[in-house]
């Protein structure tokens, strides 16, 4: 045992605990702590309270929070730089067969820049706008609102299933 509690190796490998405790120690990292965050210190409330969250500390937390700030990050991250290179590698990822955003936008005004199934409006940097593709071929059938791919997805792509739950609701 060394003068930090805690074996060095365990099972021949180096051992995290040591590691952060060594580092700790020499001031190469500071203790991760949450009741002394930045907010702890502007409101004077920790943040926990006998290992749990403090709910006032929280309660303040709220109340500073600049909603349309949050709300301009999260605008800014489907704008960003490497927003359409992330999609399209999703895409590809799944299997799709699209190998630009460019491919992506022309198939959206093909269809109007609305879901191919319910017709509801969507843009071109929506969350909403879903590339549907088959995925045992990975050819794209079209652009999709959420609700519809999802629907797909849960009826596994199937025509037959998806004619057998026409058939159930127009009798019930």
């Amino acid at each position: 045992m060394n003068k930090y509690g805690v074996p060095s190796k365990v099972n021949g490998k180096i051992n995290p605990e040591y590691t952060r405790l060594f580092n700790l120690a020499k001031g190469r990292i500071k203790p991760a702590t949450r009741e002394y965050g930045v907010l702890s210190k502007k409101f004077g409330v920790p943040s926990v309270v006998d290992g749990k969250d403090n709910p006032e500390y929280y309660k303040l937390y709220r109340q500073e929070l600049d909603k349309d700030e949050v709300r301009e990050y999260q605008r800014g991250y489907t704008r960003g730089p490497g927003y359409e290179a992330m999609r399209v590698r999703g895409w590809r990822k799944q299997g799709a067969s699209i190998d630009t955003y460019g491919q992506y936008l022309t198939i959206l005004a093909m269809v109007g820049y609305k879901c191919e199934i319910c017709r509801v409006e969507l843009t071109e940097r929506s969350r909403s706008a879903h590339l549907d593709h088959d995925h045992d071929s990975g050819k794209v059938r079209g652009i999709l609102c959420t609700e519809c791919n999802k629907g797909l997805g849960h009826f596994r792509d199937s025509s037959i299933a998806l004619s057998c739950a026409v058939v159930y609701i127009d009798e019930n």
